[in-house]
C-alpha cells in the first residue's frame, strides 16, 4: 500500500480509538502524529464546574465539553508522535477514496 504525508492511518492492533496523521517518511517507517481527546475525570461530571449529564462531544473536534452556562469548559488534546513501520499501517485516506470510488460505480 502506498502512503503520502498527510494521510490519514491507523496503526494494525492499536486499541487507540483516533487515527493519525503522516507527518514525515522513509523507506520503511512513519511518523505519525496523534491527537486523543481527553475525557473527564469522573465518569460523566464536568471536572471545572462539577455538573452531571452536560457533557458533549463537538462533532467538528471530537473534542468533550461541558454544555453548561457560564462553564463551558474544554477538555482538550494529548498529541503523542510515533515511528510506525509501514507494514504496520493501514491507509485510511486511501481506504476512503477507493469506497467513494466504489460508490460512483454503483
Amino acid at each position: 500500500m502506498e502512503f503520502n504525508v498527510g494521510d490519514m492511518v491507523d496503526e494494525q492492533g492499536s486499541k487507540l480509538i483516533v487515527y493519525g496523521r503522516i507527518l514525515s517518511l522513509t523507506e520503511t517507517e512513519a511518523q505519525v502524529k496523534f491527537r486523543i481527546p481527553l475525557r473527564e475525570k469522573n465518569k460523566g461530571f464536568c471536572d471545572a464546574c462539577g455538573s452531571s449529564d452536560h457533557l458533549s462531544i463537538n462533532d467538528d473536534t471530537d473534542e468533550l465539553v461541558c454544555l453548561v452556562t457560564g462553564c463551558g469548559h474544554e477538555y482538550g488534546f494529548k498529541e503523542t508522535t510515533e515511528t510506525i513501520a509501514l507494514t504496520k499501517l493501514i491507509n485510511i485516506t486511501a481506504k476512503r477514496a477507493a469506497e467513494k470510488e466504489a460508490e460512483k460505480v454503483n
